[in-house]
């Protein structure tokens, strides 16, 4: 299967995968739902998805996600979770100082 090869190819993960089926309507960007033999195969390849965002493939840095397979709710606190995490980062990077000085010319010698 192409999904198993993909995984192995980008992630080094060995996976059976039991079915796969495309999401959404035909025309826009289709998600695929992929359902892996055991939960500890689904959790390994998720543990590893980080790895591709530093794919030498730009295609694959910049437009392969993989992700849980979440209900409506789970997706929107899921969300809302993130949202806030982003928003804590943003106040601390605020903060440190660095921020002021970036827009303050007397602080970069000028």
């Amino acid at each position: 299967l192409l999904v198993e090869q993909f995984i192995a190819d980008t992630l080094n993960l060995t996976v059976n995968v039991v079915f796969c089926k495309r999401l959404g309507v035909p025309g826009k960007v289709q998600r695929l739902l992929i359902s892996a033999e055991s939960n500890e195969q689904a959790g390994a390849v998720i543990a590893a998805a980080n790895k591709l965002r530093f794919s030498l493939n730009p295609e694959i840095s910049k437009n392969v996600f993989i992700s849980q397979d979440l209900t409506a709710a789970e997706q929107k606190a899921a969300y809302e979770l993130r949202c806030q995490r982003r928003a804590v980062a943003l106040r601390r990077k605020g903060s440190n100082g660095l921020g002021n000085q970036l827009h303050d010319p007397a602080a970069v010698g000028e």
